[in-house]
């Protein structure tokens, strides 16, 4: 790569890999997720071009000139990231036999700019959890993937169909550490509707959201659903100074008991 004046430049995009503060500050590690039946994939872009660069010398090693690192010190700009799904075709012996559908995973990136959990689970559609930079605010977003009208082919102009967002007249009413309902009459808990009944691969729709204005932790391993499809999340439960869980946006843990880490959800337990 060569910059306008022609001189070597930095590859400032990565695939497949999480970016900086989601390594290190969330601890989300993976930049890649199949489909429990390996029909799709699931992968994070980002670009670090915006993020100021630290250069590091080796004190063991002065004749080496000093590297550049593309680091999001506090107050600067974080790097751009994205969601992309694909679909995969096999042949009758299962074998790999190209790409029948790529999209990008649309939400809104300026508000919540941080991508802090991914959880893709047998017979569901994946769930995203986006978080806004001062982690006060997050959506819970549900990707169309198996429930999505697929293209036959990649085509110019499948762009413009791509990830269309849940129907435009949703209400949003956001209540300090509560869970936010979507819908007119919608209780606590329920979904809004994808736009069709059929939605585009990539579009997405938000099942819940959650507002703090002091702090918003992250629970590993929300949000999930059940085998039955009731979805689990955590909630910063100010009042009783505990992070509990959710069950479509009804709490279930004991206050007083501060859950850390959920390894697993089943019908059951």
């Amino acid at each position: 790569m060569e910059d306008e004046d022609g001189n070597p430049a930095d590859n400032t995009w990565k695939i497949g890999l999480a970016e900086f503060v989601a390594g290190e500050e969330m601890d989300r590690y993976d930049g890649f997720w199949w489909s429990p039946d390996s029909q799709h994939v699931l992968f994070e872009s980002f670009d670090t071009a915006d993020e100021p660069t630290w250069y590091i010398s080796d004190p063991a090693n002065p004749e080496t000139a000093a590297t550049g690192r593309r680091y999001p010190r506090a107050l600067t700009r974080n790097a751009d990231v994205y969601l992309t799904v694909i679909s995969l075709a096999f042949d009758e012996n299962y074998r790999y036999a190209g790409i029948t559908g790529n999209a990008d995973v649309a939400w809104d990136r300026e508000a919540y700019e941080y991508v802090a959990a991914v959880n893709w689970q047998r017979g569901h559609d994946p769930l995203v959890l986006v978080q806004n930079r001062r982690q006060t605010r997050d959506q819970v977003l549900e990707v169309a993937v198996e429930t999505a009208e697929e293209p036959e082919a990649l085509s110019d102009d499948v762009a413009a169909t791509w990830a269309q967002a849940a129907s435009a007249d949703q209400s949003e009413r956001i209540v300090e550490t509560d869970v936010v309902e979507f819908g007119g009459d919608n209780e606590i808990g329920e979904t809004s509707s994808f736009a069709s009944s059929a939605p585009t691969l990539g579009a997405t729709r938000v099942l819940e959201e959650h507002a703090n204005e002091q702090w918003i932790d992250l629970i590993q391993g929300t949000p999930a659903y059940t085998t039955d499809g009731r979805l689990v999340c955590s909630l910063n439960d100010m009042d009783t100074d505990t992070n509990r869980l959710t069950v479509d946006g009804r709490p279930f843990t004991p206050a007083g008991w501060n859950v850390r880490t959920v390894l697993d959800v089943t019908d059951t337990d």
